[in-house]
């Protein structure tokens, strides 16, 4: 019996079959637990240019544990063709959806639900696609993140009143991960 979720990417991947550039969006525990193979193979092995939006990636949600995606990375990093993207908060999100629409192939982008935090735009930050960005410099350490980048910042503001000066790299896009700039 087929669900829900794998009707959608099939007809989602049907309409990127014919030049269209889907956007689809459910629940990130159903997607990848429910759809996986239809995400596989009928979309990332394909490289069809498609855009999924699977909300509450990770423990983001009070829903308990039906609802709890807490292994949708491990597996769709393995996934060929597919860019990963977990944008950190309101304007990364905001930027990032224009910049998927040009980008050419599946792209997996994950979304928190509710109130998503506005913090980025005090570093002045505009999302580049497939770009690491640092927000803080430092000298003695760096910490890289990507949907946690808030608290790392926080933690580079403690560190520092200890004398200990940390750099943040913020990196949302984890497939492919920008090692360049990381290094």
């Amino acid at each position: 019996m087929e669900t829900t979720e794998q009707l959608l990417m099939s007809a989602a991947a049907g309409m990127a079959r014919e030049g269209f550039m889907p956007f689809v969006t459910t629940y990130a525990m159903f997607a990848f637990r429910r759809a996986y193979v239809f995400v596989c193979m009928a979309i990332a092995e394909e490289n069809l240019n498609l855009k999924i939006a699977f909300a509450l990636p990770g423990l983001t949600t009070d829903y308990g544990p039906g609802h709890q995606a807490t292994d949708d990375l491990a597996i769709f990093r393995g996934m060929p063709n597919l860019t990963i993207i977990d944008p950190y908060d309101a304007l990364e999100i905001s930027q990032v959806i224009p910049a998927i629409a040009e980008h050419q192939g599946p792209v997996y982008l994950r979304l928190l639900r509710g109130k998503v935090p506005l913090v980025l735009d005090k570093y002045g930050y505009r999302y580049q696609h497939g770009k690491a960005q640092h927000l803080r410099t430092g000298k003695d350490a760096v910490i890289i993140s990507g949907l946690m980048t808030m608290r790392t910042l926080e933690a580079a503001d403690v560190l520092e009143k200890q004398r200990i000066e940390v750099g943040v790299v913020h990196s949302p896009v984890i497939k492919p991960l920008d090692e360049e700039t990381i290094l």
